[in-house]
């Protein structure tokens, strides 16, 4: 009997072990396959990016999606300015941009989350409907 549930847990233990691979497997794909249609999107666009200006404008650049797109962008000849509230990260992807595809970089360290509870907070302390930045 003691075999039996030694070879039950082993097998559930392998079977947990390999839902847990498969799961970072699927998370890793579906990242690659968010990658290469930012890319896609990107090679498509590559007339209309320029003609847009010189510069692109990234938030969340320091990390994960936005720092790819940033670089997709780069890869295209924009300039990039980097927008995300981690500026010593913020830093290191302007550096790495840079001296790689050779473009200029601006950063900006903002947490947006506070900008917005701040516009708020102006608004309904003045009464106001409505808040144009404009």
């Amino acid at each position: 009997m003691l075999a039996n549930s030694n070879q039950s847990d082993i097998y559930q233990t392998t079977n947990q072990s390999q839902l847990a691979n498969s799961n970072q497997s699927e998370i890793r794909q579906a990242t690659q396959n968010q990658l290469f249609t930012l890319k896609k999107w990107c090679l498509s666009k590559r007339k209309t990016l320029r003609q847009a200006g010189e510069w692109a404008v990234v938030t969340g650049a320091s990390s994960g999606i936005g720092e790819a797109y940033a670089e997709e962008l780069a890869k295209e000849g924009l300039n990039i300015m980097l927008i995300s509230n981690d500026e010593e990260q913020l830093s290191t992807v302007a550096n790495r941009i840079e001296n790689t595809y050779n473009v200029q970089t601006r950063i900006v360290v903002a947490d947006f989350t506070k900008v917005i509870s701040i516009l708020n907070e102006s608004v309904n302390h003045n009464n106001l409907k409505s808040l144009s930045l404009t």
